[in-house]
């Protein structure tokens, strides 16, 4: 018994470097495993696998940023196949789950332009320019011009 816990000690000390840094979070890597799934089989055009990975990583997720933006995938995927009620809940799930998701605002804008509410759309791109402007990444720029397009064609 006391060879096994001085083994079991052993191998604690050994790997405690890699668990303080961090390196050991299973939930973490299952979540950037499937998203990462799910955007190779988007972008080979297999819808249908896609699906199954980003909601393998809305189950798995850990975060609400993580949670929402592969919400904000699912509900992209659906509105490409015109599933425009189905595509509207994701979109606000993702919203719920991350209220900064400016794809998912931009996107449920969209939606609501397909269902003939001017004014719920005119409202959700406001939203993403606000979100996006607030970013500080290389691509908010972009965001945000184009979500002002969105809102431009709308108004």
């Amino acid at each position: 018994m006391r060879k096994l816990m001085l083994s079991l000690l052993v191998i604690l000390l050994m790997a405690a470097p890699r668990l303080l840094a961090g390196e050991y979070q299973p939930e973490a890597k299952a979540f950037e495993k499937a998203f990462a799934a799910g955007d190779r089989a988007m972008s080979s055009g297999d819808m249908a696998a896609a699906t199954i990975a980003f909601q393998k990583a809305v189950d798995v997720s850990t975060t609400a940023v993580g949670k929402g933006n592969a919400l904000n995938m699912l509900g992209w995927i659906a509105f490409q196949k015109a599933e425009y009620a189905k595509a509207k809940a994701l979109y606000l799930q993702a919203i719920a789950s991350d209220p900064d998701q400016y794809w998912a605002h931009n996107s449920l804008g969209a939606c609501l332009v397909k269902e003939g509410d001017l004014a719920g759309a005119v409202a959700e791109f406001q939203k993403s320019v606000e979100v996006n402007s607030k970013a500080s990444d290389s691509e908010a720029e972009a965001r945000v011009a184009k979500a002002q397009k969105n809102l431009d064609e709308v108004q």
